[in-house]
Parts: structure tokens; sequence; C-alpha cells
């Protein structure tokens, strides 16, 4: 998903979270501190809602916030200080096998990090047991 501009995209990781709890709002993105300073995306929160439509169609819906103000939840249902809303649709089923495919490729991610720390921090040997230099 990109949006209008191409302003934003969505990391795994929020789309993730929104699609194990649908008609939730999750934080996508933090507003900057300094809004002035920023530069190739937007100044403010971000919040995102994925909502089954039907049992085909699932929405996904990014609000946009004000630079240097935060969304605040209003009630149940209603978000305030939003300038923006972009909302994404998607067949169902294929938005559930894509969550599923990053899930597995974000375990398989953090799996070959640890492999990675743990080969950079052993000592290389050769095969009589010498330390290589």
């Amino acid at each position: 998903m990109v949006s209008p501009g191409r302003l934003f995209f969505l990391h795994a990781e929020p789309l993730i979270a929104m699609h194990s709890d649908p008609g939730s709002y999750r934080i996508v993105k933090l507003r900057h501190k300094n809004p002035d300073r920023a530069i190739g995306c937007h100044a403010g929160d971000i919040v995102g809602r994925l909502d089954h439509v039907s049992s085909e169609i699932t929405r996904v819906t990014l609000y946009f916030g004000e630079g240097g103000r935060s969304i605040e939840l209003a009630g149940h249902d209603r978000l305030l200080h939003v300038v923006a809303v972009h909302s994404f649709y998607f067949h169902r089923p294929e938005l559930n096998e894509r969550v599923r495919e990053l899930k597995r490729t974000l375990d398989q991610s953090n799996r070959f990090k640890e492999l990675k720390l743990m080969a950079e921090t052993v000592v290389p040997q050769s095969l009589d047991g010498n330390i290589l230099k």
C-alpha cells in the first residue's frame, strides 16, 4: 500500500497488528516532534484500522494526523485531529495469505539475525583447531 503522492507506505508490523485485531485502531507512525523537519514523509501521527467489510473484502484505513498534535480517540469510534483518510480495499483471502507470508518473512529474518550475530561472535577456527587470523 502506498499513499497518493507516495508520501507514506505501510510496514509489515503495523499491518500484522491490525490484521490480528480487526476493528481496533493501531499506531502506524508517531508524529515528528518538530513537524517542520519532516521531509519526504507525513509530519503527524498515522493510525490504522482493518475492517472486514464482507466475507470477501477487507478494508485498511489510514488516518493521517495534524503535524504537532497527537491523534486522540474520542468515544468508541471517533478520532480527533485527523487531516486526511486513505482507504484501501483487498480481497480478504489474498490479504490473509499476504499477512501469513509477512509473518513468516519476519520470523525468518529475526532467526537469520540471531544466527548472524552468533557467527560474528564465534572465533573462527580451522579444521585442525587453530584460530584463523
